[in-house]
């Protein structure tokens, strides 16, 4: 053991996690997101063209997979526009 840590564990290349966007954007973050990726929403911040967005949130909503780390992206962005710019 080396500080709590099983020593095959200390010499291992570090490794990242992923996040459980999908399951996040279905719950608890839905209603939030629909929120920010709405029309009206989107079109107060000319940073993104609308019907792309709602676009790609209608293909995630209908089970397409590929779209969600781009609509995380745009979510976070948006928090943050709304941090700092408010």
């Amino acid at each position: 053991m080396c500080g709590g840590w099983p020593r095959a564990r200390v010499g291992r290349e570090r490794c990242g996690f992923g996040l459980p966007v999908r399951q996040a954007l279905r719950w608890p973050a839905r209603r939030s997101a629909e929120g920010s990726l709405s029309a009206e929403r989107l079109e107060r911040q000319p940073l993104f063209k609308p019907a792309c967005v709602q676009g790609l949130w209608h293909r995630f909503l209908d089970g397409a997979s590929g779209g969600e780390l781009g609509l995380w992206a745009i979510l976070v962005f948006q928090s943050w526009m709304d941090r700092w710019t408010s």
